[in-house]
């Protein structure tokens, strides 16, 4: 739950454990309530869309220092949930690209 404070022209939002500064996520397992198939991930990016649409000035996470930069801070951690939702690829299973390492240990493509 979010709740958002519009005074003196600018708005603010208490947003829990929504976003963390640096578009970061709270605890993982927190999106993961239907064990594995996606509603929590989807359910998150759909908040942080609204959340977009609020234009917010300020965000004030439940931990965590202030989110000065909310609205760009939101857009990458949109970006973020939707790459890591994105659906996973027959080629991202079936090994066609291959990793090898060099003489000093280092993965090469």
């Amino acid at each position: 739950m979010t709740y958002v404070i519009r005074y003196g022209g600018k708005a603010t939002a208490f947003t829990g454990g929504v976003i963390h500064d640096g578009a970061k996520m709270t605890i993982w397992f927190d999106t993961e309530w239907d064990y594995g198939f996606g509603k929590g991930i989807d359910t998150l990016i759909k908040s942080v869309e609204s959340l977009i649409e609020q234009k917010l000035d300020l965000v004030l996470p439940s931990h965590g220092p202030a989110i000065l930069n909310p609205q760009s801070q939101f857009q990458t951690y949109r970006a973020k949930l939707a790459a890591f939702r994105r659906p996973v690829s027959q080629s991202d299973v079936g090994g066609n690209h291959r990793r090898s390492a060099d003489s000093h240990g280092t993965e090469a493509d």
